[in-house]
């Protein structure tokens, strides 16, 4: 999440979300505790119906800078024989499969 904000954007807890991946009422609470750990800060007014963008601090900075270089190498998967090619269509795949069950209406179990 850090990552979306490195480059000096202002973005919404939605904007991150979609970003991301995840439900936009999940990110205000992760926010919420990055907020109160100093890594983001928050550049507008926060009441309802206000757009209200977060922005990355020095250290938030810092700790991404941290990890960065274990996160990319977790997706390097040239030693399971993938190259960056074949990896990027992986991920991209993935990508699809994730989006396709979201979008996917629920299935009744019968309970």
């Amino acid at each position: 999440m850090l990552s979306c904000l490195a480059d000096g954007a202002e973005l919404t807890s939605a904007e991150i979300a979609r970003a991301v991946f995840v439900r936009p009422q999940s990110m205000s609470d992760v926010l919420d505790g990055m907020e109160r750990r100093g890594l983001v800060r928050r550049v507008g007014v926060r009441a309802r119906g206000r757009r209200n963008p977060a922005a990355i601090t020095p250290a938030g900075q810092a700790v991404l800078d941290a990890v960065q270089k274990v996160a990319l190498a977790t997706n390097d998967l040239s030693s399971l024989g993938l190259d960056a090619s074949r990896s990027a269509q992986l991920a991209a795949l993935m990508l699809a499969v994730i989006e396709g069950a979201e979008a996917a209406p629920e299935l009744d179990d019968g309970s």
